[in-house]
C-alpha cells in the first residue's frame, strides 16, 4: 500500500470523507489542461467533492487507478487546515 492511500484511509477512518485530486507535475497539472489554474488541487472524479466518501473499498479503487493522486478531504466543522 502506498503512503497516499494509507493517508486517505486514515482520514476516512477518522470520519473525514476523501476524494482523489489531480497531481501537480513539473510546470503544471496532470489534468493535461495547459491553462490549469489549480494544479494538483482539483478533484479527479466526475462530481468533485460530492463524490467524497469514507468508504474504504471506493477509496482503494480510486488509489489503484490513480496511485499518485493528491488527497482532498471534506473537513469537519470546527477544524482549520
Amino acid at each position: 500500500m502506498n503512503a497516499l492511500l494509507e493517508s486517505a484511509l486514515a482520514m476516512a477512518a477518522a470520519g473525514w470523507p476523501v476524494v482523489p485530486l489531480h497531481t501537480p507535475i513539473a510546470g503544471g497539472c496532470d489534468c493535461s489542461k495547459p491553462d490549469c489554474s489549480s494544479p494538483g488541487k482539483h478533484p479527479r472524479t466526475k462530481n468533485g467533492l460530492s463524490d467524497a466518501t469514507t468508504d474504504t473499498d471506493q477509496i482503494c479503487r480510486w488509489w489503484r487507478m490513480w496511485p499518485q493522486a493528491n488527497i482532498g478531504a471534506v473537513v469537519p466543522e470546527g477544524y482549520v487546515v
